[in-house]
């Protein structure tokens, strides 16, 4: 009887990092490929202008960084820009997570793929992580392949996401 993740016995064995990368691929994918909610009747007109403060407070950051750059700007100056900057970018973001059904989905930054990079390999916990993971996938298959040895490969990996 195959007994799982001991190949000796006739089970399967993935490598973790083979799988993590596929799989951290795909749900950064779909998380830029996302749009968010149109504004309703229900909404008011919040997604819109939780959008707004979003791409005004990224601008912002690009020319503080810009700013200090060319010298017209002392550290101290670019560094209380800078986080007045994000605590926007987080205020936004918590508002579109209101309107979100997810809870796990809250606060992220649906739709701009360098800041969902950025933050899924440099922010985010482990939990976090998996909480993301937990409200997005439906079902992650590693299909055996008796050809390949113990080397992954990528087209293994049946990824379901949730509708």
């Amino acid at each position: 009887m195959p007994v799982p993740g001991h190949p000796e016995r006739g089970g399967l064995s993935v490598t973790a990092t083979g799988l993590e990368t596929v799989v951290s691929e795909a749900v950064i994918a779909r998380l830029a490929a996302t749009t968010l909610p149109a504004d309703d009747g229900k909404t008011g007109g919040a997604v819109a202008e939780a959008m707004g403060r979003i791409m005004a407070a990224r601008h912002r950051m690009e020319d503080l960084a810009r700013d200090y750059g060319a010298g017209l700007l002392a550290r101290s100056e670019y560094h209380a820009g800078r986080v007045a900057a994000q605590n926007a970018v987080r205020d936004a973001e918590t508002t579109l997570g209101t309107l979100n059904r997810g809870d796990a989905l809250k606060g992220l930054p649906i739709g701009d793929e360098a800041a969902l990079r950025h933050a899924w390999y440099e922010e985010w916990t482990v939990c976090q992580k998996r909480a993301i993971l937990n409200a997005l996938i439906d079902t992650l298959v590693v299909l055996p392949d008796p050809n390949c040895g113990s080397r992954f490969r990528p087209e293994r990996v049946q990824l379901t996401f949730k509708a």
